[in-house]
């Protein structure tokens, strides 16, 4: 079944089932609380009929002569009708005879159903069957009577009977009220429909009020989904705009951090703030992947280019014979390069995705010592004085995967190689921390880190030096990061004492 088109917006969805569910409560409630109104106010116009007869009947009988058929004294007719106009009923004074000797109004309809009058008499009568024969005081809806059978039927009555007072115990005659419960004026109508109109008032006003909450509400809720499609279409620049700013602040972040007792904006506010914080995260991933083709392509072309330029010379004859060797080395370290450049890749997609590693115990001292010990080429090349300050043997013991943390030793090495001057100097140190976890620590006096290569060193593809032809693809430290945060464990970054940069990382002992 396909919804409604107008029901396609969460605005009017909500609106509408909101407005349903307080109709239904308000037709039920009213319903109920009408119920009990009109229940209490039949009972109290019942009362209130009965009192005002038993009143009539008392005075009137006094009035009257002993057998109940003449009214004597000339007060009656405007007692009667004063009570008439107080009640807003129709008063019948019905004799002994059952005829209704006075009355403040018979409805048309009525005359044809009361008896004819006697002969020489001009007042219609009773019918016997409808006469208060039992002589009891009584008030109560006219359906419930037999003398609703006189009445009109186009509208409901209410009625009241007192029996005259009788000298003899026989039927003396009564005093009947009768009070259309058909409202004849907007304010009767008002006061009978009293419950149900207050009830439809209250709920066009919760209408009115819940049209503008829930706008305030959904509004915020569509340009979410408006902004989420935009981006789904590869809009990356499409932020959710949040009050005084369209876009996510460089503060944004930290006050994502903030303790939920110490946010002030409400919580849907919160979520727009996430969903563009999410937004820009996926704008930077985006950022980076394609700086990332970039850095990739322009590493693998040099080495592919000096590659097939000096194979090309070599087969065309540009590079002669003697000259073979001198290439071929050229051509073989430019190789080593394509491969190393490949393993990182490897590593970033395979190794750093593990959630967890198989651990040991093995000894750090000796696995420092083979890394340097491979490395020993590169660091005579560049003549660096290297130094190392190691604790003992004895505290040496660390938990781990030893071949991840000989990866991560090996990245810091190379980075230090990589920015330590020609003849300069790198320090190896590790030491305990008071919480008795194994510290390494790695120094160089080249040129340091900046305070926005301290915020970013460990990024993904992120170079110190962002020349083009820098060494490196940005994995390393990235790599190394990885690895130690899947121990369990932190790496750090800053500047040493040295002039350089100093990195260190933590590892579990037994």
């Amino acid at each position: 079944m396909r919804r409604p088109s107008f029901l396609k917006s969460i605005y009017a969805r909500t609106l509408f089932r909101v407005a349903f569910s307080i109709l239904l409560i308000f037709i039920i409630l009213g319903t109920v609380y009408f119920s009990l109104f009109l229940s209490a106010r039949r009972s109290q116009e019942t009362a209130y009929l009965r009192r005002n007869a038993e009143e009539i009947s008392s005075i009137v009988s006094r009035g009257m002569n002993n057998t109940r058929t003449v009214i004597e004294r000339s007060e009656i007719p405007s007692f009667i009708s004063l009570t008439s106009r107080s009640t807003d009923a129709l008063v019948w004074l019905v004799n002994a005879s059952g005829e209704i000797i006075y009355s403040t109004g018979i409805p048309a309809d009525t005359y044809a159903k009361l008896e004819e009058p006697l002969k020489d008499r001009k007042y219609f009568r009773l019918p016997t069957s409808v006469q208060n024969r039992s002589q009891i005081v009584y008030s109560q809806i006219a359906q419930d009577s037999d003398i609703n059978e006189l009445l009109p039927v186009d509208s409901s009555w209410m009625i009241a009977s007192s029996p005259l007072i009788s000298l003899t115990g026989a039927y003396a005659g009564e005093i009947i009220l009768l009070r259309s419960l058909a409202a004849t004026t907007y304010t009767e109508f008002i006061q009978n429909n009293l419950v149900p109109i207050s009830f439809l008032i209250a709920f066009f006003l919760a209408l009115v009020v819940i049209l503008f909450l829930s706008r305030e509400i959904t509004k915020p809720i569509s340009v979410l989904a408006s902004t989420a499609d935009r981006v789904y279409r590869g809009d990356l620049s499409a932020r959710v705009p949040i009050a005084s700013t369209d876009r996510l602040t460089s503060a944004e972040e930290d006050f994502m951090k903030v303790s939920a007792e110490q946010v002030e904006d409400d919580d849907l506010i919160l979520l727009m703030r996430t969903f563009n914080m999410l937004i820009d995260k996926f704008e930077t991933q985006e950022k980076d992947r394609m700086d990332f083709m970039s850095s990739i392509s322009h590493d693998l072309r040099s080495p592919i280019t000096s590659i097939r330029g000096f194979v090309e010379g070599m087969l065309d004859g540009t590079v002669p014979e003697d000259q073979f060797e001198h290439y071929l080395t050229i051509v073989q370290q430019e190789s080593k390069r394509l491969q190393q450049l490949v393993n990182e890749l490897f590593e970033m997609t395979t190794l750093i995705r593990k959630d967890k590693f198989l651990r040991g115990v093995f000894d750090m001292n000796e696995l420092i010592k083979d890394v340097i010990d491979s490395h020993e080429t590169q660091l005579h090349e560049k003549e660096i004085n290297l130094q190392l300050d190691l604790i003992s043997d004895t505290d040496s013991l660390v938990i781990g995967n030893d071949e991840a943390i000989h990866r991560v030793v090996v990245n810091v090495l190379v980075n230090a190689m990589r920015f330590c001057p020609q003849r300069g100097t790198i320090r190896i140190s590790s030491k305990l921390t008071p919480n008795q976890l194994y510290k390494f620590i790695i120094e160089d006096n080249g040129i340091g880190l900046t305070e926005e290569d301290l915020e970013h060193v460990f990024d993904r593809f992120y170079k110190a030096d962002k020349a083009r032809n820098s060494e490196g693809s940005g994995l390393g430290l990235f790599i190394a990061r990885n690895i130690i945060n899947a121990h369990g464990q932190s790496i750090a970054a800053g500047n040493s004492p040295l002039g350089g940069a100093l990195f260190t990382f933590t590892l579990e002992r037994p």
